[in-house]
């Protein structure tokens, strides 16, 4: 007998590279890079974001409220929601 696990097809959070406010988790759309945004980098008066250096708006899904998340666990919600994965 073969169990077969659906994957969660609830929508993540999408926000452009630039405008990423809260912390978490984030797979970079263009890239597939896992971005590990703590508490501290989006605290008031904190420095604005690096720059992605590509002339159009790069998007991001944040897998985890958790900036920690392990990698095989981002990598298996970002493979679920059909993202592509360099990390």
């Amino acid at each position: 007998m073969t169990t077969s696990i659906e994957p969660n097809c609830d929508p993540l959070p999408l926000v452009e590279y630039g405008d990423i406010d809260a912390p978490g988790a984030y797979v970079l759309h263009d890239t597939g890079l896992l971005l590990r945004v703590p508490p501290e980098e989006v605290a008031w008066g904190h420095s604005p974001p690096i720059p992605s250096g590509n002339p159009h708006p790069v998007l991001a899904s944040r897998l985890s409220e958790d900036p920690w998340i392990p990698v095989d666990q981002a990598r298996g919600i970002a493979e679920s929601h059909h993202l592509p994965v360099s990390f």
